[in-house]
């Protein structure tokens, strides 16, 4: 079981409608631009946005 099946569950049990962060793609090249003080505008290969809803929250969104 990965990080993405084990953790909102337990979330959206208590009412979290929403999880947002980055995932890893290349550590070297992340920690060097960090290193430099760089922020996640310069994550271009580096990393990708990451944002996770409760299912149940977009079945009632009508779009």
């Amino acid at each position: 079981m990965n990080i993405i099946e084990a953790w909102p569950p337990s979330f959206f049990k208590r009412g979290v409608h929403g999880l947002g962060g980055i995932r890893i793609l290349d550590q070297r090249k992340l920690l060097q631009v960090v290193s430099e003080g760089g922020s996640d505008y310069f994550f271009e290969k580096e990393a990708e946005k990451l944002c996770l809803v409760c299912h149940s929250l977009v079945e009632t969104i009508h779009w």
